[in-house]
């Protein structure tokens, strides 16, 4: 199943903050191989959100 990127929410509780240098180094990861294993999404009432 495919879902647009703008139809999937995060998850309201956040535990962990970001490296945004790591954040970037996955980006640029993704840009150019792909990304490897897909998403794991919850719909709740119509909202899909990342859980993973």
């Amino acid at each position: 199943m495919e879902i647009p990127l703008e139809k999937i929410r995060r998850p309201l509780m956040r535990v962990r903050s970001n490296n945004p240098e790591k954040v970037k180094e996955l980006m640029d990861s993704i840009r150019v191989i792909g990304l490897q294993v897909p998403i794991d999404v919850l719909e709740v009432d119509g909202v899909y959100y990342g859980v993973t």
